[in-house]
């Protein structure tokens, strides 16, 4: 199958968990699928991204978010009903280079990563389309509410309802959904959640593998600590 997928980061280096949970999709996929990768990157891409997308698609597109756009967008969020992430990572410019390299590629389907990307391809009708939610960013936003200071309070209450409503709407877009847990797919408000399919994130067996040794510790928990929820 001819895939087209689309994410709101290069896959490369592996710190965030959107990076990883694509990164090791596109190696698998890249086995029996042709795959056309194209990242919007809001940062510096790093010197050996581009070496690392070589082995996990056939082709790739980075499309360099600016500083000054996506400040303007932001601003603009102020005057709309939609995320203001969804602001941040959408631009109309870049939206017509997708549009040119999906019609030059000929997807049979297309992948979008996150929310956040819908924007970029959810009026394409001919294609048949997964989402993947990853999770209910409602959610993580209403986390930070609590312990937010008083001045970051009202831009999160406003950014949970936005991300209710607009989670429940990009739905209808999309032929397919997937999300990573059961909790998650039930804080997506839309009346046929259920049919999210739930697709859990997994361990690389080949780069972790049980030590030989006294148990110290009943668990450990590792991942990105400087984010927020």
């Amino acid at each position: 199958m001819r895939l087209f997928v689309m994410t709101s980061r290069v896959p490369w280096p592996l710190e965030k968990g959107d990076k990883l949970r694509i990164y090791h999709q596109l190696r698998h996929l890249k086995k029996t699928h042709t795959i056309f990768l194209c990242c919007l990157a809001d940062e510096p891409v790093h010197p050996d991204a581009v070496k690392a997308l070589e082995k996990l698609c056939d082709q790739h597109l980075i499309l360099p978010l600016s500083k000054s756009g996506i400040i303007w967008r932001t601003l603009t969020a102020l005057f709309s009903d939609r995320p203001f992430q969804v602001h941040y990572f959408f631009s109309r410019k870049l939206r017509t280079k997708v549009y040119r390299a999906i019609e030059e590629f000929g997807p049979e389907h297309i992948y979008c990563q996150l929310i956040r990307c819908a924007e970029y391809v959810k009026h394409l009708h001919n294609v048949p389309k997964t989402l993947d939610y990853m999770d209910a960013f409602n959610k993580g936003i209403e986390r930070r509410i609590a312990v937010s200071p008083w001045y970051l309070k009202r831009v999160w209450n406003v950014e949970a309802r936005r991300l209710i409503a607009y989670e429940n709407l990009i739905f209808e877009y999309f032929e397919k959904h997937i999300i990573i847990s059961k909790q998650d797919q039930q804080l997506i408000y839309h009346p046929n959640r259920s049919n999210i399919t739930v697709i859990p994130n997994g361990v690389d067996a080949n780069f972790f593998s049980p030590r030989v040794k006294e148990k110290k510790f009943d668990l450990v928990f590792i991942g990105n600590m400087s984010y927020p929820p």
